[in-house]
């Protein structure tokens, strides 16, 4: 509980300090400006100093240096009554700073950080191993690591705060850092109480690691996942039992990562580094040092590209597609702010590059083949000649057959005798008759119709004009949106009128922030999960979006539900209040993204267009002498078939 602040403050020295506006307030105390001397704050404690905390403090100032100030909001002097009771510090101020977690959260990085996109997260992620560096090379940890202890500038600097917590070994002083954040403490420290305990830099490199990947992984915390086995996992207990959600041996510790969330593979090589700072193993102080965090990091930014669609989203080279546009398509929210070069209704130049497209000429059909007309090859005339050789001499059979039954019997020309030379007739063709050279003809001329049927299915399949037209009917339909966006912009505009209430609710409930909230039964721990599942403000809590995250069944949901309602018993709708220009520029970002979609497909269909027409040509020229050979083929085949079956 804040106790009053004492208008009369003074420096060790007793000169008085002014305070000025409170600029700030966590659970240690608030911090207040100094009016006469805009490079130092005050942060003035709730709780009165004990003596040992007091001593800390004038120990700091004493061994301050200037490597120190580079990164770090060291304490400058004890703050006291008059009376000599000490109250506070002065540290230096950081103007512009902010929360780091306001830059790793896409829904504050929207508000507070405008123009960061994923480079300057890499950079500010370097910058945070560079404080980190600068604390170990004085001899100091920072035992209570946490994402309440970083500012960061505009321009990707980082501050540490809350030094006065530090541990600090030296001219036979010892100051032990006492206190410590779940979510960040070490698996080699889970459970066991800070009191008495040193510190070891090993220690904060854990920590360190999991700033880092809250920044890269855009707030998502390595040990908040779905765990496979029976009970819940808290983050506490994942992390004691090296259960990194996102690491190569996830399947076997039985944990899976959040939904719509990348793979490790995003930030390249750090994934190695990542993998030592949680493995078992980092335990024994294998864990990446600052040194190497910055020089991988360094490396990361080195090899980011701009993505092809959107110029806020840069991702590594190596990689085959934009993780964030894959991630945005999945939540269907900007994890980067959009940069909108004037009004997004302005349409591109859709015209020109219809133009371009439209003048891709059709292939036209594909040819028609006619069969040509064939004579029989020499071997099926020869054939043709034996079987006729065979009907004279069968006929001839016949007619001697008659003969003698008729005169030599003495039947007549009865029917007798006719059954006689037909009996005769039949005989002599079968024992003359080349069965085999039949069969060879009819099995060649089978084959060759099998073969006609796939070649002419394959001719029409691919040198058919059909991909054409379907590439080019798409295109078409994208020009018709592209056309429409103006007309679409409007009618989300006007939408925003008939949402007006809705509109005003929510930007009324992302004030109100899980994290700063204390809800019984939510420590800090299930606070990282409900981040990393997208639930950071009241406006996110639905009992879907909580029962979607893991640990949260029926009571911790009706919890979550019920803070929710009375933060919104607050809300007081306004409807004379004008359209918020947030919400405008909302509208426009997603316009934008949209027009920016539209024409990468409709270039993209351009290109297809072009392709399909050069691929459509070259397979007529390719196929049609083969087709043309098989068709031969099978008129050769049914002119020999022909042949002999006509005798």
């Amino acid at each position: 509980m804040s106790r009053q602040i004492p208008l009369d403050v003074v420096k060790a020295d007793g000169s008085r300090v002014k305070l000025g506006t409170e600029i700030g307030r966590g659970g240690e105390g608030a911090v207040f400006e100094i009016l006469d001397d805009q490079n130092l704050v005050a942060k003035i404690y709730h709780a009165p100093i004990l003596p040992h905390k007091a001593d800390k403090i004038r120990f700091m100032a004493q061994v301050w240096h200037p490597q120190l100030s580079a990164f770090m909001s060291w304490p400058a002097g004890l703050l006291q009554k008059r009376s000599g009771e000490p109250i506070g510090l002065l540290m230096p101020k950081m103007p512009g700073g902010k929360d780091v977690h306001r830059l790793y959260s896409p829904k504050s990085r929207r508000d507070d950080f405008q123009r960061a996109d994923w480079r300057f997260i890499v950079r500010t992620a370097a910058n945070v191993a560079r404080a980190f560096h600068t604390v170990h090379s004085t001899s100091c940890v920072i035992g209570d690591v946490n994402h309440g202890s970083v500012l960061v500038g505009q321009d990707a600097t980082v501050r540490l705060i809350d030094c006065d917590s530090f541990q600090i070994i030296g001219r036979g002083k010892e100051y032990l850092c006492e206190v410590g954040v779940e979510t960040f403490t070490p698996p080699e420290l889970q459970g066991r109480s800070f009191t008495g305990l040193r510190r070891t830099p090993n220690h904060d490199l854990f920590g360190l690691a999991v700033l880092l990947f809250l920044l890269l992984m855009m707030g998502r915390h390595p040990f908040a996942g779905r765990y496979g086995g029976q009970g819940d996992m808290p983050i506490h207990q994942a992390i004691r039992e090296s259960r990194f959600a996102y690491g190569a041996q996830r399947n076997v510790m039985m944990m899976r990562q959040p939904p719509g969330t990348p793979g490790l593979g995003i930030v390249g090589n750090l994934q190695n580094l990542f993998e030592r700072a949680f493995s078992i193993q980092g335990a024994r102080g294998g864990r990446p040092t600052p040194q190497e965090w910055i020089s991988g990091l360094q490396q990361l930014e080195s090899n980011l590209i701009k993505c092809a669609t959107f110029d806020s989203h840069y991702y590594l080279k190596t990689l085959s597609q934009c993780p964030w546009c894959w991630m945005e398509a999945q939540s269907g929210a900007s994890l980067f702010p959009l940069h909108i070069p004037g009004s997004a209704g302005v349409l591109l130049n859709i015209d020109a590059l219809w133009k371009q497209i439209d003048a891709v000429s059709q292939p036209g059909a594909a040819a028609s083949f006619t069969p040509p007309t064939l004579e029989p090859t020499p071997e099926a005339k020869a054939i043709a000649r034996n079987e006729t050789t065979r009907y004279i001499w069968a006929a001839f059979a016949a007619i001697v057959a008659l003969l003698l039954a008729a005169i030599g019997l003495g039947f007549g020309l009865t029917l007798p005798s006719f059954i006689a030379a037909g009996v005769a007739f039949f005989i002599v063709r079968s024992m003359m008759h080349d069965a085999d050279a039949a069969k060879k003809f009819q099995g060649i001329a089978d084959e060759a119709k099998l073969k006609w049927q796939q070649a002419s299915g394959e001719w029409l399949r691919r040198a058919g004009p059909e991909e054409f037209e379907k590439i080019k009917g798409e295109a078409s339909h994208v020009r018709r949106q592209c056309l429409d966006l103006p007309n679409e912009r409007q009618r989300r505009l006007a939408s925003l009128n008939t949402r007006k209430r809705e509109l005003q609710l929510g930007r009324f409930l992302d004030r109100f922030k899980i994290d700063k909230t204390s809800i019984d039964g939510i420590g800090p721990g299930r606070k990282r999960i409900l981040e990393s599942y997208g639930v950071e403000t009241a406006a996110d809590i639905t009992g879907a979006a909580v029962t979607a995250v893991p640990g949260f069944g029926r009571a911790l949901t009706s919890k979550l539900l019920d803070w929710r309602a009375k933060c919104e018993m607050q809300f007081f709708y306004n409807p004379s209040q004008p359209l918020n220009p947030a919400d405008m520029a909302d509208v426009e970002r997603e316009i934008l993204r949209e027009r920016m979609q539209l024409e990468k497909r409709l270039r993209e269909l351009g290109n297809e267009l072009v392709q399909a027409k050069s691929r459509i040509l070259a397979v007529r020229h390719q196929l049609r002498g083969r087709v043309e050979a098989v068709l031969l083929d099978l008129a050769q085949a049914e002119a020999n078939l022909k042949a002999i079956k006509r005798t």
